[in-house]
């Protein structure tokens, strides 16, 4: 996982309360290494919003989003650590892609540079629309949808967290 984002939420309770609320919205499956090479396409069927492990000992989490296989193509994925403090629980989370999502994304950019620059080095470049679509428009939609899929996963932390 890349982290693409950052989030901390300070709570006024004990950990232990926390890492309850945290299990009322948690399917909790085991995860191997090859479920995770594969990109948990065998995710369990459960209308919780996250899938994924908890940590009762160290305070950690590993999850994400549950959903369909079109919502799981830009996949993100989260990994969180609780702090006991004297009088309150720090939660802090990474936010970021899957491995697949983001070389998918990372494909999406480099392809719209390399036609570019393969075009100008052919001396085939005749259209200032296809330059837009690859330079501007093409890139602009994974970055759209990257932005969407994180605010969304923001939202359903902040029911679980606030």
């Amino acid at each position: 996982m890349i982290p693409l984002s950052f989030l901390e939420y300070e709570l006024a309770e004990q950990p232990d309360k926390t890492l309850n609320r945290l299990k009322w919205s948690v399917e909790e499956i085991e995860i191997s290494w090859l479920d995770k090479l594969n990109n948990w396409k065998a995710s369990p069927t459960t209308h919780k919003p996250w899938i994924g492990e908890i940590d009762y000992e160290n305070l950690k989490f590993s999850l994400e989003e549950s959903g369909t296989l079109l919502k799981r193509r830009f996949n993100v994925v989260l990994t969180g650590k609780i702090e006991s403090r004297a009088s309150s629980t720090n939660v802090k989370i990474k936010l970021g892609l899957d491995n697949f999502s983001f070389l998918l994304i990372a494909i999406l950019y480099l392809g719209g540079v390399l036609f570019i620059a393969d075009s100008f080095t052919n001396e085939e470049f005749n259209s200032y629309f296809s330059l837009f679509f690859f330079l501007i428009a093409y890139p602009m939609l994974g970055t759209f949808l990257i932005r969407r899929r994180m605010k969304s996963a923001e939202k359903k932390l902040d029911q679980v967290f606030a």
